[in-house]
Parts: C-alpha cells; sequence; structure tokens
C-alpha cells in the first residue's frame, strides 16, 4: 500500500511542472498598427482616394495620417492633396489626442491649421488664430475620433460622445449604434454595424460603417450636409482587396 501510495505521488509530482509551465494565452494588444486605402466619393462618383496609416511611435504614442488626394480626370481640375496627421497616447486604455495638424495643398487656396491637446494645461491651442479654450475629458480630433471610437466599440458601448475640435472650435458630437448589416464581397461577406449621429445644432451629419472582425475599423464613412453627400469606402486593409458586391441586408438594433 505504502509503494502504491509513494507511486501516486511520485507521478502527481512529474506532472506539476507541466502544469506550472504551460504557457499563458498572449492577451490582445489595445492598438496595433495598420495601413488602409478608401475610395472618396463625392454624391455617390468616385473622385479620389485616401490612403491611411496607425504607426507607433516612441514613448507610448501613437500617429494616424491620412492623405488624399483626387484621381483621374478630377486630379486635372482639383490637384489638392490633405494631409491630415493626429497624434495621441494612450492614457489607462483611453486615447487621449496630443495635435492634429490639416495642411491642403497644390491647389489655388492652400489652408493650414493646427491644433494642440494641452492635458497639463488643460487647454486647447489652435496655433492657427491664437484662440485657446478650455479641455474637456472627452476630447478628440477629426481623424483621432475614428480610432478612438474603434476602441470603445470594442468594449461593448453602444452610445459614443466626443468634444471634438473643428477648425472653427469644440463642438459635441455623440453616436450609437443603429443596426447590422451584411456586406457581400467578392470573396465573402463582412459584417458591419451602423453608427448613425445623434443630430446637434450643426448641419453636417455623420454615417459609419465598422467592422467587428477588424477591430471595429470604419469601412464605410458618410458625411451629408447640405444635400450633398461625401463619402470614404474602404478599398484595401494591410494589403487584403475589400471588394464590395452589389446586394447587401439591413437588420434594425432593438
Amino acid at each position: 500500500m505504502r509503494r502504491l501510495l509513494a507511486g501516486m505521488m511520485l507521478i502527481g509530482l512529474l506532472w506539476l511542472p507541466v502544469v506550472v509551465a504551460e504557457p499563458a494565452r498572449p492577451t490582445k494588444p489595445v492598438l496595433a498598427p495598420f495601413e488602409a486605402e478608401y475610395a472618396l466619393f463625392k454624391d455617390d462618383i468616385e473622385v479620389g482616394i485616401a490612403e491611411r496609416r496607425l504607426v507607433a511611435l516612441p514613448e507610448g504614442r501613437w500617429r494616424y495620417e491620412s492623405l488624399a488626394h483626387a484621381t483621374g480626370f478630377i486630379a486635372l481640375l482639383v490637384p489638392d492633396h490633405i494631409r491630415e496627421t493626429s497624434t495621441f497616447r494612450l492614457h489607462r486604455r483611453q486615447l487621449r489626442p496630443l495635435e492634429y495638424r490639416y495642411d491642403k495643398t497644390g491647389g489655388s487656396e492652400e489652408e493650414h491649421y493646427d491644433v494642440v491637446f494641452d492635458w497639463r494645461g488643460d487647454e486647447t491651442r489652435y496655433a492657427h488664430n491664437g484662440e485657446t479654450f478650455p479641455l474637456p475629458g472627452d476630447a478628440a480630433d477629426l481623424l483621432g475620433f475614428q480610432i478612438d471610437l474603434m476602441l470603445r466599440l470594442r468594449r461593448g458601448r453602444k452610445y459614443v460622445n466626443f468634444t471634438l475640435a473643428l477648425k472653427d472650435g469644440l463642438q459635441e458630437y455623440a453616436f450609437r449604434r443603429k443596426g447590422r448589416e451584411t456586406w457581400p464581397l467578392s470573396d465573402g461577406t463582412l459584417e458591419l454595424l451602423r453608427i448613425e449621429q445623434i443630430p446637434n445644432e450643426r448641419p453636417e451629419r455623420f454615417t459609419l460603417w465598422v467592422a467587428p472582425s477588424l477591430d471595429y475599423l470604419p469601412v464605410r464613412i458618410e458625411r451629408r450636409k447640405n444635400g450633398k453627400l461625401t463619402a470614404f469606402e474602404l478599398r484595401r486593409y494591410n494589403g487584403r482587396l475589400i471588394e464590395r458586391a452589389e446586394d447587401e441586408e439591413e437588420e434594425e438594433e432593438p
């Protein structure tokens, strides 16, 4: 009997290191670099492209950048290049903007403006005109808010709000999940969530479609103002071609 117990203890000791040494499952990073290319539409006519990428910087900072320009015959009429850059860091797994820069060049009228988010001084500074505003805790810029939206939706949020730093000052925006859609692609389907802006006093309205399988990356962004439509639609993600077919299915969320 003693030999049997000793044998069982020996077997247990032999198994113990295996259990202890089992590697932990790797946790998914909060953010990961990516590259995306969008087609640009004006009133359902494709007029250009926008190339976007998220880059990790030293000291825990990130940069999200976008370069948009016209293509084809339209480029002869509208030679503008629009470059946007949003620099931010993560604070307790939440996005804190640091600086946003907008540069339009190449055409007859150039335009530049720069917004600095000073979290120590608790103010938002507009470098192009010298204006300053108190810095709200939900501050975001026009480009970086898309990354912030992705992070919040990943945490299961159905309603999100931002104070966006626009060219002419700060404005509150709120968005909510409105429904689900399935987009047929040339190589399968893509499940999406439709995110709609809750109306405020400004004339423009935003609608976004995001893909949970792509970390809630916006696949289509629409901006409607005074009856005119501007839209971005994803064409390529990290080298993968995203080619949308004709039909789509919609399902309203309760």
